[in-house]
């Protein structure tokens, strides 16, 4: 019986720590790489989107539209990396071209992707985190695991 109750609380509390890791973040699918703050930051109607090259300005009016939806009214703006509110970048050195970084500061959020694709897929990671303003800082990775999808 001992060695029942025994065995029952290993799998009981290893099940626990599993759930406990994967909380970090609430993606699907789950990203290849997360690393969460205790800080967050919080978006605000009048911040800004800024997108720094001319192919993510679909990006950036979706993730305009998306927020207005939410009651977040910003305003997007070419070519200018700002310190404070969104920005929207491409990134050559990632690997991936769908892949993506996401990077949430207290005062901004960096979405560098491998191309428009890879900053879209940024963009909704980025919408899962969103919870009544706020987003967790950290960064969060991913790409996909195969070139075909289906």
């Amino acid at each position: 019986m001992k060695l029942l109750l025994t065995t029952l609380a290993i799998v009981y509390l290893s099940l626990f720590m599993s759930l406990q890791a994967q909380e970090q973040v609430r993606v699907i699918p789950y990203p290849a790489e997360v690393t969460m703050q205790a800080e967050t930051c919080k978006l605000k109607s009048g911040q800004k989107i800024h997108y720094l090259d001319a192919s993510l300005y679909k990006e950036a009016a979706f993730l305009e539209k998306k927020l207005a939806d939410l009651n977040y009214k910003m305003k997007v703006i070419p070519g200018k990396k700002a310190a404070k509110g969104i920005n929207l970048s491409l990134n050559n050195r990632l690997q991936n071209k769908e892949g993506y970084q996401l990077i949430i500061a207290p005062k901004q959020v960096l979405i560098k992707g491998g191309s428009p694709a890879g900053v879209f897929y940024g963009i909704q990671t980025l919408l899962q985190q969103l919870t009544n303003g706020d987003l967790r800082c950290g960064t969060i990775e991913d790409a996909p695991r195969y070139e075909w999808r289906g």
